[in-house]
């Protein structure tokens, strides 16, 4: 079972030809979407958005049954748009929160705990 699907972003994790040679393959490490997946021998096919194969007939594909092995890309999660929500919110808080009472009990724990010295005696 494949877990990629039509409208799935993916990450190419491998560009190496395998077999014949092809003039188009996609790029390493550049983000695609998926067109379409299908079964194909003992593996799946996947054609993309951005990127047209070549067609095993020669040329550019336009019979619809050429694409890349699924093994060559990395499914790219994105979060709900929920989530999304909730963390932009969090950017838009405050960078700070003002607390008076922070100031002196910094203060206080300084005058409590003085640096130590080298060669000074633990307290």
């Amino acid at each position: 079972m494949c877990e990629l699907k039509a409208c799935d972003f993916v990450e190419c994790i491998d560009n190496k030809p395998a077999g014949r040679k092809r003039r188009t393959m996609p790029e390493l490490g550049r983000f695609y979407t998926i067109e379409s997946v299908r079964p194909v021998a003992d593996g799946y096919s996947v054609r993309l958005n951005e990127l047209a194969p070549d067609c095993r007939r020669g040329g550019t594909c336009t019979c619809g049954k050429c694409g890349w092995d699924s093994s060559r890309f990395r499914k790219i999660y994105r979060p709900s748009p929920e989530k999304i929500a909730a963390l932009t919110a969090l950017l838009d808080a405050p960078d700070w929160v003002d607390v008076p009472e922070a100031e002196s009990i910094e203060r206080d724990a300084w005058v409590m705990r003085p640096p130590l010295r080298r060669g000074a005696p633990r307290v």
